[in-house]
């Protein structure tokens, strides 16, 4: 993984965003130990600066580590090319057929919080095995009961799957890493993460990793997670795949420091956001760092009658592009109100509720169980399907009707028909293939 990393940052240097060069690039390694690189162009070579071993019980506040100098850890780009080159051509043979000696990624996360400072960034990162080292210990939840892991953690089936224990497996084991987040919101850093599982095992799993607390980083500082549960740096397709999504990712234009609010007509209520961020106040959301296809969603109430015929809302986002201009992108519009429930139905926007589904039905998961969630996507559908077909009788439905199946009664066949508007053609389709999706099947996964 690496070794593929290194390669891949190397060759997409020019496709980071750096049009006034104006970014600045730093390198931490991590294993019970940290390990910054002096990259200052008035340097020969990069030299390596190791912060010793961390013991649980130290480095629990974001004061309490030093950097090792005060300047050369992060370095503009431009002026330092060829000392970001020599670093990333050296360090695959660095830590190669090294033994695992722990790793201390929480120490490293604070380290490079405190390395960017108050002015802002992005912190990525590469993580193959739990933390168990310094601040933000991981242990293997996976593991049945009687049984203990910290580290690498093993692969084990999940004893909890199918409970009403399984919610916990899915939130965050610590708080921990709570102070850290806040501090990054504040400072507009988010923070991005790649985690490689290694496997399959004998029972099909990949190495647990912890995911539910390791993007508890990433899901409130509005970052990015990439996931490869079996990955094999001999796999062509592996390689290939992380090669190319880190190549994109590094030529992405992100939108700082951005905050991002809807607006609506009195007598509608914004209820809740889903999506990425943190909510600062009841309609805004802060955005450290978003790229451009992270998808939002709004959830709005009616809490009284309407009766003006056109209500508006209004969604703005002000945030500073990759080249330092500060800009802000409104969109307002305005949807006339009815009191026919059919009209809605026909105005209905399926991929827009499909969507507003599945991040309602993640929620439902961190709370519940992953049944409880699926069977809510179902619920809703059906609910949806039913209002349809009492507003829309059969004989004016648009829908192609389905050929009864053979030695099907075309009463029942006709029965069993689903009447709806052509605007809610697909929405069985979408909603099944929601429901089908891992995420929402209790796949038994070590992740």
């Amino acid at each position: 993984m690496l070794a593929v990393a290194c390669q891949t940052i190397k060759a997409s240097l020019d496709r980071l965003p750096n049009k006034e060069s104006r970014l600045k690039i730093g390198f931490i390694t991590v294993d019970d130990s940290l390990h910054f690189y002096n990259l200052s162009a008035s340097r020969s070579r990069p030299d390596m600066l190791v912060i010793p071993q961390f013991e649980e019980s130290s480095i629990d506040d974001l004061d309490s580590i030093t950097l090792p100098i005060p300047s050369g850890l992060l370095v503009h780009l431009t002026e330092s090319r060829n000392m970001v080159e020599m670093l990333l051509d050296s360090l695959p043979g660095l830590f190669k057929d090294q033994a695992r000696r722990g790793n201390c990624l929480g120490a490293a996360l604070n380290a490079a919080f405190k390395l960017l400072g108050t002015g802002g960034g992005k912190v990525c990162v590469f993580q193959a095995t739990l933390p168990d080292t310094g601040p933000y210990i991981l242990t293997n939840r996976a593991q049945p009961a009687g049984k203990t892991g910290t580290g690498a953690g093993g692969s084990a089936p999940q004893p909890v799957v199918g409970t009403n224990k399984e919610s916990a497996l899915l939130s965050p084991q610590t708080t921990s890493s709570q102070n850290l987040a806040l501090a990054a919101i504040k400072s507009d850093v988010s923070f991005d993460f790649f985690l490689f599982g290694s496997g399959p095992d004998s029972a099909g799993l990949s190495r647990y990793l912890d995911l539910a607390s390791l993007t508890h980083l990433p899901r409130v500082t509005s970052g990015v997670c990439y996931y490869y549960p079996s990955f094999n740096a001999g796999v062509r397709a592996d390689v290939e795949r992380f090669s190319y999504e880190l190549g994109e990712y590094m030529a992405t234009m992100f939108g700082l420091e951005a905050h991002f609010r809807v607006r609506v007509s009195r007598g509608v209520r914004l209820v809740d956001y889903h999506g990425p961020g943190f909510m600062r106040f009841s309609d805004l959301l802060a955005l450290p760092a978003t790229p451009p296809q992270t998808g939002y969603a709004v959830q709005l109430e009616i809490d009284e009658s309407i009766a003006a015929p056109l209500v508006c809302f209004q969604t703005s986002i002000l945030y500073t592009s990759s080249n330092g201009e500060r800009r802000i992108r409104v969109i307002t519009s305005a949807i006339p109100t009815t009191t026919e429930v059919g009209a809605v139905l026909n105005s209905v926007n399926v991929p827009a509720v499909v969507g507003l589904l599945s991040k309602m039905a993640v929620e439902r998961a961190l709370s519940s169980r992953v049944e409880d969630a699926r069977d809510a996507i179902l619920n809703k559908a059906i609910e949806l399907l039913t209002v349809a077909r009492s507003e829309f009788p059969a004989s004016s439905n648009p829908v192609p009707a389905m050929a009864p199946q053979v030695g099907q009664n075309p009463a029942a066949a006709a029965a069993s028909q689903i009447v709806a508007p052509q605007s809610l053609m697909y929405l069985p389709f979408l909603v099944l293939a929601l429901a089908r999706q891992p995420a929402f099947r209790g796949v038994l996964l070590a992740a």
